[in-house]
């Protein structure tokens, strides 16, 4: 009869230790979710930007090829101006 009682005290043990990892791991997932989602927008925003300065990029060689005077004096004011 005592080594039933220890087993079932064993057995409600082992359940509530499962309950709790259980608990602490939809805890975990939910915090994975949210770094994965943020993780997620900051690349969209940095894929954007890149898209942007690339354009940007392109416009300037494209205008160096067209028009180097203009060209010239939008370099000047990029790097002396814009500090």
């Amino acid at each position: 009869m005592t080594y039933l009682m220890l087993l079932m005290l064993f057995v409600i043990w082992l359940t509530l230790q499962y309950t709790k990892v259980d608990n602490e791991n939809k805890i975990l997932k939910m915090d994975l979710a949210k770094v994965t989602n943020e993780k997620d927008s900051i690349y969209s925003e940095w894929f954007n930007e890149s898209t942007i300065s690339g354009r940007y990029e392109l416009t300037f060689d494209y205008l160096k090829e067209i028009d180097k005077e203009s060209y010239d004096k939008c370099e000047r004011y990029l790097e002396h101006e814009t500090e």
